[in-house]
């Protein structure tokens, strides 16, 4: 479980972080590609650290910035629509396989308004081996819960399975961050998220009728 006290610190910390927060686009990076590990590799990244518009979070441990194109035990470590420029996601599991996450950088939000969060959550089918059968995140809206999400697919497969989830919610501060924790039991070694988009939800409905 996440401490709530935990939750006020980061945003805290995030708000408080001077403008290079404040003056960034209102979403980026949900795909993981600035910065991103050399092809065929993996970065572990600890809690309280950044990288990109992202900070690792929650308990003491790890995630692993993983090139799409990394091979371990015959599968293969695919992104999520991996092509020759979208190839890194990230693995909530790490190496510390801890209730361990990411969260973006803080967004201006209009409180009461609806806001649409898209993402993938990615899983390997490994019965009896070290990477599972099912990925479950846990997903907050700063402070609260907005569910968990479970990908128990890929059976038959030797490459990462995704699986596309879409949360509706109506944000509840001016501010909002959006985190991703790891809810997969130790001994599980895969809990891949990728291409998050998060967006007013007017703007979704829009762009999905073009």
């Amino acid at each position: 479980m996440i401490r709530l006290g935990f939750w006020a610190v980061c945003c805290a910390a995030c708000l408080s972080a001077g403008p290079s927060w404040a003056q960034r686009s209102f979403w980026e990076n949900g795909d993981f590609l600035r910065p991103q590990p050399k092809a065929g590799s993996f970065l572990f990244i600890d809690t309280g650290e950044r990288y990109g518009t992202w900070r690792v979070v929650g308990a003491s441990g790890n995630v692993e910035w993983i090139s799409g194109a990394y091979k371990h035990d015959g599968f293969q470590f695919l992104a999520q629509g991996a092509t020759p420029t979208m190839n890194t996601w990230v693995n909530l599991a790490g190496l510390s396989q801890s209730a361990t996450g990411i969260a973006h950088e803080p967004v201006p939000t209009t409180v009461g308004s609806s806001y649409t969060l898209t993402f993938y959550v990615g899983n390997i089918y490994d019965p009896g081996g070290p990477y599972g059968t099912s990925s479950k995140v846990a997903v907050y809206e700063n402070s609260t819960l907005l569910g968990t999400y479970t990908n128990g697919s890929g059976q038959g497969s030797t490459a990462e399975n995704w699986q596309l989830f879409t949360v509706t919610f109506n944000a509840d501060a001016p501010y909002t961050t959006i985190a991703f924790i790891n809810g997969d039991a130790p001994g599980d070694l895969n809990c891949g998220i990728d291409n998050i988009n998060f967006e007013p939800t007017a703007l979704a409905a829009a762009r999905r009728q073009r």
